[in-house]
């Protein structure tokens, strides 16, 4: 292989039935009937609006419940969007108000930098469009976590959009260099095996124009780490 660098209600209404009454005692008897059945009809009309309000009182009871759940799972321990997936590697791509925000994991620094890119390129274009013809190489360095991400989707954002115009589906992490007095990452050593974008061939989903530093965080627990990266597109 070759290698490269770099989402009624009803009413009814009395009717005259046009007869006319000759007796009092009738007209009496016909009036309790009419009221009788106004009675009957006006029951009829509360029993049906209850039912439509107990319809009505359920639905804003489930939209109420809905709109819990979303405001409940939309933020983490860090005022970010959380996932409820196990899977070991990953990402997604979480609601931001202008820009879009990749959230990548892994079980360790390198798997998390390694999902961080493969989403990276899941906004250029479908991955399911990209074939594995070459591995392309890239290192990046940064003074500090921070800048070390940075830095990483800045290289490989630039791969993308000059010579060979590379684009890859599967990245994986050759070597993390760690800073000696705290064991925080400094350096990054990947390899992502892609091919050549052709827009004809692969589509533009979204015009990256470069990452951000905005509500960039690393979250580490025992096993996992979780990447959040905002890039401006």
């Amino acid at each position: 292989s070759q290698m490269l660098i770099g989402k009624r209600r009803t009413s009814t209404e009395d009717e005259d039935d046009g007869k006319s009454t000759t007796s009092k005692k009738s007209r009496r008897s016909e009036d309790g009937n009419e009221a009788d059945e106004r009675r009957d009809g006006s029951e009829a009309e509360e029993d049906e609006d209850c039912a439509f309000d107990g319809i009505e009182e359920v639905e804003e009871e489930q939209r109420e419940d809905e709109k819990g759940e979303e405001k409940d799972g939309g933020k983490g321990d860090e005022g970010m969007p959380s996932t409820s997936t196990d899977q070991p590697r990953g990402f997604e791509y979480l609601e931001h108000p202008a820009d879009i925000l990749l959230h990548a994991w892994g079980t360790s620094d390198g798997d998390a930098m390694g999902a961080l890119i493969e989403s990276l390129y899941g906004v250029l274009t479908e991955l399911e469009s990209i074939e594995e013809v070459y591995s392309y190489e890239m290192e990046a360095e940064g003074e500090s976590e921070d800048v070390l991400i940075f830095n990483t989707l800045q290289e490989a954002l630039y791969a993308f959009q000059a010579e060979p115009y590379f684009v890859g589906r599967r990245v994986e992490v050759l070597e993390v260099e760690r800073h000696a007095r705290d064991g925080t990452m400094k350096g990054i050593q990947i390899r992502a095996w892609g091919e050549s974008y052709e827009m004809e061939r692969h589509g533009q989903k979204n015009d990256v124009k470069a990452p951000t530093y905005s509500n960039m965080q690393i979250k580490r627990e025992k096993g996992r780490v979780d990447l959040y990266v905002v890039v401006d597109v």
